[in-house]
């Protein structure tokens, strides 16, 4: 077997597995969520303060790597 035709098997072979680990990581995505929300509702004031944070947080970093 060639190595053009082992690297076109490999690739058959991740392509026909993407649709399960898509479900799975889309599973996860929506468990992740569904925790935040609980978590929001729960302490909402700590939420807000956790949002502010991440943004100071998130911009400070962009003044830097725009500097």
């Amino acid at each position: 077997m060639s190595k053009t035709s082992q690297s076109i098997a490999v690739i058959t072979t991740e392509l026909s597995r993407f649709p399960k680990r898509f479900r799975v990581a889309s599973r996860e995505a929506h468990k992740l969520q569904r925790r935040a929300i609980r978590m929001a509702r729960r302490r909402p004031a700590r939420s807000l303060l956790g949002a502010f944070a991440i943004g100071i947080a998130v911009a400070r970093l962009a003044r830097l790597v725009s500097a």
